[in-house]
């Protein structure tokens, strides 16, 4: 089966149409994802009701796997990109390979990193050096750490549903 690690991903941008929320949920419902939000009592929110929940919040909600082989989640990146809307991407080490962090969107595409745990988004020597000898230093630094900070997912909006999906779970009970 391969290398696995734990990895979490978390939705920002908002879900603009019904269909779009159902296919969210029956894709990570599909493909075992967990939920990582807990209600008051402690007890872990269901996957529609987390999607609730952090927009009532303003919090973008957090699914995850326990043992992602080698990090690929290539499927449920495909889905999410099809939809359009903007995810960012977390991952711990695996046997062969070094933790990572990576985020999406349509406005930009996809921005990958090295991670170092509680840390953030790292950065290879090599490329600082690289950077030392442009032109321009400072702004060849500046470029590395704002594609660090984009990978992290820092640029991409809040998370959010639309007043349409948001009337169709208030007529459905949800």
């Amino acid at each position: 089966m391969g290398d696995r690690c734990y990895l979490e991903l978390r939705l920002r941008g908002r879900i603009e149409t019904v269909e779009a929320f159902e296919k969210i949920v029956a894709l990570f419902e599909e493909n075992n994802w967990q939920v990582a939000e807990y209600d008051a009592a402690g007890r872990t929110l269901e996957m529609t009701e987390s999607l609730v929940v952090g927009d009532a919040n303003g919090e973008a909600p957090t699914f995850y796997l326990n043992e992602c082989n080698y990090a690929d989640i290539g499927e449920e990146e495909a889905e999410l990109q099809e939809i359009g809307i903007a995810y960012e991407v977390s991952h711990e080490e695996g046997g062969d390979y070094g933790a990572g962090a990576w985020s999406w969107s349509s406005a930009r595409g996809k921005v990958e990193a090295g991670r170092i745990k509680n840390q953030g988004a790292s950065v290879s020597i090599a490329a600082l050096e690289a950077a030392l000898k442009q032109p321009d230093p400072l702004a060849a630094v500046k470029a590395i750490v704002d594609a660090g900070n984009a990978a992290e997912g820092t640029d991409l909006p809040g998370y959010s549903l639309s007043d349409e999906v948001k009337a169709w779970l208030a007529k459905e009970g949800n």
